[in-house]
């Protein structure tokens, strides 16, 4: 058992609580996959467009070490499993009433995949979910906003109500 979750950037299910009219472009992430991975196939030049474009709000600040470690994981054996069209994620819509642990879902104000919406839904689907959407950040707070992030998820873990 889980005593407290934190969720950034998930979409576990299409339309969580049944919400169909969200903002989201659920095709999104495969269209990169295949912009990345088709033509000429996989280059750093591609990938730092990729993450600039869909996947940081400011897109200059996207450090060099960043874009090389992305695409050296993406290049290796298992790397391209995952622009396969048969890779599907699974719907855990129906199980997200059964997640009894506090939960803080952090977004980014400026995700493409997904608005804010979805993730309040998310939250709203989860029986104790809660929601911070952090301002100037796409879709990997964690990286683009990585002190905002951190405090919000020890603030988070380290609440006693």
């Amino acid at each position: 058992m889980f005593r407290r979750i934190v969720a950034i950037g998930s979409q576990p299910t299409a339309a969580p609580a049944g919400r169909n009219s969200l903002t989201r472009d659920p095709g999104l992430g495969a269209r990169a996959r295949t912009a990345y991975y088709g033509g000429s196939g996989p280059e750093l030049s591609k990938m730092r467009t990729m993450m600039s474009e869909l996947e940081w709000y400011e897109r200059d600040a996207v450090p060099d070490s960043l874009i090389r470690m992305r695409h050296r994981a993406a290049v290796t054996a298992t790397g391209p499993a995952t622009a396969s069209a048969t890779v599907s994620a699974e719907d855990l819509g129906s199980h997200l009433h059964t997640v009894t642990a506090p939960t803080l879902v952090m977004w980014g104000r400026h995700d493409p995949f997904a608005a804010p919406d979805y993730a309040a839904a998310l939250a709203d689907a989860l029986p104790r979910g809660d929601l911070v959407v952090i301002g100037r950040t796409s879709h990997h707070p964690q990286s683009e906003r990585p002190d905002i992030v951190a405090a919000l998820a020890e603030a988070f873990f380290t609440d006693r109500s």
